[in-house]
């Protein structure tokens, strides 16, 4: 998702929960990437998780939201989830997403799904009584007792999406992570999964229940570590020596390379992301024969400098390097390099200078310190003739008062 995005039908939305009102994209700025993206051959496909991650929705509008539970009691200020218990939580979404729909011509949407703390709409009485409804409708298979209630949300809320497509003549797609397949939730098969957490063996069980699939697991970015490590990235392959997968490769979609921005800043950004995901873009675009570490890093290191040389601060792909920059960039680093130097020679002359005027100072130290004793003497035998002759001398005591 684009940060935290202006909605104008729910303008607190940002309004309450941006952390400061210069920190959210309004609809011209979200224009003006897509069109951006566009020109380059880039689809922008949003991501508006939900029914978790919403906390910061429920400043602006907290009907919307769980209230959780302690002890049959409201916890203050403890919100959960969207609640699904209430029609007025889908009219929102309804709603909200149909603006989306306008600003995002991309007909694929990411829905979220992860981390869905349901613990929270156990302890609800509101979602607890939809859950006991839908007991009476279908008897759940499942380990966790919310999980009928997860899916049932689901679906209406696909099926909300669907309408708004189906008002417009448009067909549209849909993608959830991993969290739908791994528990079993039944929803429409013509969702994607993304898979995010597992490997062959989560993408394989997404496929038997008849779902495409996006993988990610390996191409995390803000899990980085120390040295060259995107030999990792690289070697990535979740369909390698995997015959089952390889037979079904059709339904793999490809893939999607993370980078969440908890600890990664807007100054870090390029550094972290460039040229590691390259190693990825190389892998999900290449022949799974294509796999000679020595030959992609002479490759990335190409492209490491090429992208320097158009201005962008990514960071090192192969440890200590260097990239020649171009004849202007040179030209005015050499400038620089002369300017310094003058300022540099002039200010070595400067205490050149005035190292001379101190070693004048020092040879006549042993002058100056006599003369110095010699005048405090006199002084000193002048003051005791004034004390102890003073009308003899009385002109010259009287000048040295």
């Amino acid at each position: 998702m684009l940060g935290l995005n202006q909605s104008k039908v729910f303008p607190d939305l940002s309004g309450k929960g941006a952390q400061h009102p210069l920190l959210t994209y309004n609809h011209e700025d979200i224009a003006d990437i897509v069109e951006y993206a566009r020109l380059r051959g880039v689809r922008v496909i949003p991501e508006f998780d939900t029914p978790g991650h919403v906390y910061s929705w429920g400043f602006g509008y907290p009907d919307i939201l769980t209230q959780c539970y302690t002890n049959s009691r409201k916890v203050q200020g403890y919100y959960g989830p969207l609640n699904p218990a209430r029609n007025s939580t889908f009219a929102f979404l309804k709603k909200l997403f149909t603006e989306v729909m306008d600003v995002f011509p991309e007909k694929v949407l990411h829905l979220g799904g992860d981390e869905v703390p349901l613990e929270c709409w156990v302890t609800n009485p509101e979602v607890s009584a939809l859950l006991n409804r839908l007991n009476r409708i279908t008897t759940p298979s499942y380990g966790d007792v919310m999980k009928p209630v997860w899916e049932w949300y689901t679906n209406r809320f696909i099926n909300i999406l669907k309408d708004i497509r189906q008002s417009r003549n448009e067909a549209g797609q849909y993608i959830l992570w991993e969290e739908a397949s791994k528990n079993n939730l039944n929803i429409a098969k013509d969702a994607i999964i993304q898979i995010w957490l597992g490997g062959g063996k989560e993408i394989l069980k997404a496929l038997d229940q008849g779902y495409r699939v996006l993988f990610s697991s390996c191409w995390y970015l803000d899990h980085s570590k120390y040295g060259i490590h995107w030999t990792d990235y690289y070697l990535c392959d979740p369909t390698h020596h995997n015959i089952n997968l390889k037979r079904r490769e059709d339904k793999i979609l490809g893939g999607e390379v993370c980078l969440w921005s908890e600890y990664i800043t807007s100054e870090s950004l390029m550094s972290v992301m460039w040229p590691r995901a390259s190693a990825a873009a190389e892998r999900l675009w290449s022949s799974s024969t294509v796999i000679s570490i020595q030959s992609a890093g002479r490759r990335l290191q190409e492209h490491r400098c090429r992208m320097l040389r158009r201005g962008l601060q990514v960071g090192h792909i192969n440890g200590p390097d260097y990239c020649l920059l171009p004849k202007h960039r040179n030209d005015f680093k050499s400038k620089n390099i002369k300017k310094r130097s003058a300022e540099k020679m002039e200010e070595m002359n400067l205490g050149y200078r005035t190292s001379l005027v101190f070693k004048e100072i020092n040879n006549l130290e042993p002058f100056l310190i006599g003369l110095v004793f010699s005048i405090s003497g006199a002084l000193f035998i002048l003051l005791l003739a004034c004390l102890k002759f003073k009308s003899r001398v009385f002109v010259i005591c009287w000048t040295f008062k």
